[in-house]
């Protein structure tokens, strides 16, 4: 044993004399590190984990923040000059790791004595940890030390890694959703829970969702009224919490419960407005009518609540209200099956959304709303499927511009055509001026908040951009998308432990489904922060869900990384797509590959012919952290330039 405690030491030492002699090298790693010790990334890995505890990554990050302590009460120099001394790329990142590490900024150091820990301290401390291991093995292990070790270490760190992450994430969804406010406060604030279909055909469940969504409409053009979109909702469908317990997590006052029973021509719908604090009925409706006068039964619901809620309607907002979005019945539920389609964002239920809308419009030419609809499938299409986006951009500016030729006040077709204005013209100012509208219109249109906040972060300008996503969030607290959309702005902003927090609820919303988003920024945030290992345990993570793999890609990847670390990873990849042709298609994300592989040559190239192409993607290079090494690259600039971004402050 005390053979082994002098090995573990001479390790520690011979690995910390390494650091210090490349300690201003950032990008001096993981992989660096093991060649340097004569050892493969594996077998250091594993040394660490069984001496320290420590990931390799993790190992050589603390050492770097000692150091720096140690300059930092010497006085020897600036905060930022240390943080380049020490390793670190970003003085904005140095600063994060440190308030982590320490429990406050490197600028307070000055007035505090903390203990600096020493290289040796590290040894002794090692030294201690394995003298107390020693005493609790048992005769098991002793037969079979390596193998019994490993065993126990891995179960330990995976249980430990999912009990912190599950404490981190709560903490984390607490304070958030505290933060923005997300707590019964307001009196005039009230959700739609999903509607029963209580008719003998489960189709008419689209009924059910249209009715429901009709009523939030109206209650949405009603001033100080909050309320929370449908799609942050859909989680609650056969629910079993408590009214209350659900009114906290997307903080509100009055829940709406409802069914509805459709029979060939009649209609029979049951509403409950519920004071969610009190558990108390406050009001019911039951409704048997001919399907005709569905207009008037939306309206007569959202006015009553309104009522009891003792909010004042403006006459242009109750005229809107009263004033049915169209004639003709069945348009109407042509309508709303295309929107049931519309929310689901596969190609088929996409492709059969366009197909009712369509028909919608056959019957009703003028249907202001059913033309918004199609510009809306139109817009996510892109996103979801492989398709030519530009000409599907086209359609969706083609038909925004037509719904509100027909109706202006329409918020939605605003917010898309500003949307379309940002990612397809490039067209900055006319893109804020169509958002700007859209929520001036519906203060309560979470999407349109979205869209604002991601010109305003392809802008670079993050404090309205951070108030702008914070205020979606607020309004839908449950969207995917708006979560991801969030944490990409943190990473943006060097704040990766927040943006792994936020890609991590995103997970969480969308677990059943596959999506590159969470991990692709828990993936850059390790890799930012030096982190190696984990930063390919993301991947790794994203692999598992992926439905159709690229098999070959990944055995590469896999064998790169364990002889090359990330550069190894990223080079593999790059040129696999450059065999394959995929590199054509994702000239921004083989720029953002280059870029950590440091060949600025390659990635300016990229990004330029990804501006030739007019691809979407390259609006965002201007506040992506991965190129902030090249703001002061007059090729950049000049890229910048030609999309009327500007440069930096």
């Amino acid at each position: 044993m005390n053979s082994e405690l002098s090995m573990n030491q001479a390790l520690i030492e011979k690995l910390t004399k390494i650091l210090e002699v490349n300690l201003d090298k950032e990008h001096f790693g993981v992989k660096e590190l093991a060649k340097e010790a004569n050892l493969s990334r594996s077998q250091l890995h594993r040394k660490l984990i069984s001496i320290s505890g420590m990931s390799t990554s993790r190992f050589i990050r603390n050492y770097r923040l000692k150091k720096a302590m140690a300059m930092l009460q010497d006085n020897s120099a600036t905060a930022s000059e240390i943080a380049y001394r020490v390793g670190f790329s970003s003085p904005t990142y140095f600063n994060s790791c440190f308030h982590d590490y320490y429990g406050y900024p490197p600028g307070e150091v000055k007035l505090r004595n903390p203990k600096i820990l020493k290289d040796d301290d590290i040894s002794e401390n090692l030294k201690l940890a394995d003298e107390t291991k020693a005493t609790s093995e048992t005769s098991l292990v002793k037969k079979h030390p390596l193998r019994h070790r490993m065993v126990w270490i891995n179960t330990f760190f995976i249980v430990l890694l999912g009990v912190i992450s599950y404490t981190l994430y709560q903490n984390y969804k607490d304070t958030f959703t505290s933060e923005l406010g997300l707590i019964i406060t307001s009196e005039k604030s009230i959700a739609i829970l999903p509607f029963k279909n209580l008719s003998n055909q489960k189709e008419n469940q689209y009924f059910a969702d249209g009715v429901a969504g009709s009523i939030l409409n109206n209650l949405s053009k009603i001033s100080d009224l909050k309320v929370i979109p449908s799609s942050s909702m859909e989680k609650y469908r056969n629910s079993n919490l408590s009214p209350l317990e659900i009114a906290k997590e997307v903080g509100v006052i009055y829940l709406l419960e409802g069914s509805i029973q459709k029979h060939s021509d009649s209609i029979r719908v049951i509403t409950n407005l519920v004071h969610a604090e009190r558990n108390e009925q406050l009001q019911s409706f039951v409704f048997d009518w001919e399907f005709k006068h569905i207009f008037d039964i939306q309206t007569k619901i959202a006015l009553e609540i309104a009522k009891q809620l003792d909010i004042a309607i403006d006459p242009d907002k109750l005229e809107t209200i009263k004033t049915p979005p169209t004639k003709n019945i069945e348009a109407y539920n042509l309508y709303l099956k295309g929107r049931f389609f519309w929310h689901r964002r596969t190609e088929e239920d996409l492709s059969k959304s366009i197909h009712y809308f369509k028909q919608a419009i056959t019957l009703d030419s003028i249907y202001a709303l059913a033309y918004a609809g199609l510009a809306d499938a139109y817009y996510v299409m892109p996103f979801h499927v492989k398709v030519d986006r530009d000409s599907l951009f086209n359609l969706s500016k083609k038909y925004a511009e037509k719904a509100l030729s027909l109706d202006y006040n329409n918020a939605a077709a605003h917010a898309t055509l500003g949307s379309l204005l940002c990612y397809k013209d490039w067209d900055w100012e006319a893109s804020e001026k169509e958002l700007k509208l859209a929520i001036k219109l519906d203060p309560n249109y979470a999407t349109g908040h979205h869209f604002y906040f991601d010109l305003l972060n392809t802008l670079g300008r993050n404090k309205e951009a951070r108030k702008e996503i914070d205020l979606a969030l607020k309004l839908n607290p449950n969207s995917y998308m708006m979560h991801i959309g969030s944490a990409y702005l943190y990473r943006n902003e060097g704040l990766f432990e927040n943006a792994i927090l936020e890609a991590n609820m995103a997970k969480e919303l969308n677990k059943d489904k596959f999506e590159l988003g969470p991990d692709t920024v828990i993936m850059d945030c390790y890799k930012f922060m030096g982190m190696e290992d984990e930063a390919f345990a993301a991947w790794e993570e994203s692999v598992k869900l992926n439905p159709n793999p690229d098999l070959e890609l990944n055995i590469g990847r896999r064998h790169a990384f364990e002889k090359y670390g990330l550069k190894g990873f990223y080079k593999v990849t790059n040129d696999h797509w450059l065999k394959t042709g995929a590199a054509y298609e994702n000239p921004v994300k083989m720029a953002q590959n280059y870029a950590y592989l440091g060949e600025t040559e390659k990635v300016l190239t990229w990004l330029e012919l990804a501006f030739k192409d007019h691809d979407s993607e390259i609006i965002g290079i201007k506040n992506n952290y991965t190129f902030n090494n090249l703001r002061q690259e007059p090729r950049f600039l000049a890229l910048l330039e030609k999309l009327n971004l500007g440069d930096y402050e």
